[in-house]
């Protein structure tokens, strides 16, 4: 069951042995872990096409955690969230492996209109994303790049690199 390994391997993310009795403590004593624990049970129910028991969890996570995952994007193994508080992940977003992100980061599509398709954004490898930051439109960044607190990245850009400011500059590391 590959759900079952990549919680495993969420689990090992966060520096703990992988044993059920580390999951139950991890779950209840640690709000991001339970947030991606409870986001690929959600992911797990829409691909098997439980579409409405997938909203159902996902509506669940917001009420218990704070953070507004919708069911259909893809996230990578060893996610870790350090705070789900005001955490939004839109629909069609795609993160990629060994990732983290803060409290109030906003990764979605550039537009609120509903007609128009503003895009995702598509997120690399070991992208880490501090608090507060937004990451919207139809854009792709790069495997290594540390988005800074209270920065605006709504343009592309390639591996590492450090992304600060409102719009972002990049540094390079």
């Amino acid at each position: 069951m590959k759900t079952r390994k990549t919680v495993l391997k969420d689990l090992n993310a966060l520096g703990g042995p992988s044993s059920l009795r580390n999951l139950a403590w991890s779950f209840f004593k640690n709000p991001g872990f339970r947030t991606v624990f409870i986001y690929r049970i959600q992911q797990r129910c829409f691909a098997n096409r439980q579409f409405r028991l997938s909203a159902l969890i996902s509506s669940l996570n917001h009420s218990l955690n704070g953070a507004e995952i919708l069911s259909g994007c893809e996230i990578g193994e060893r996610l870790i969230i350090r705070h789900p508080s005001g955490i939004v992940i839109g629909a069609k977003v795609v993160i990629g492996t060994d990732c983290i992100i803060q409290s109030g980061v906003t990764i979605g599509e550039k537009f609120i209109d509903s007609k128009s398709d503003g895009g995702y954004p598509v997120l690399g490898d070991r992208v880490s994303i501090a608090s507060h930051a937004v990451v919207i439109g139809k854009i792709s960044i790069g495997d290594d790049v540390t988005i800074g607190a209270l920065t605006l990245v709504n343009r592309s850009c390639s591996s590492n690199k450090i992304l600060v400011g409102v719009p972002f500059r990049e540094i390079n590391r």
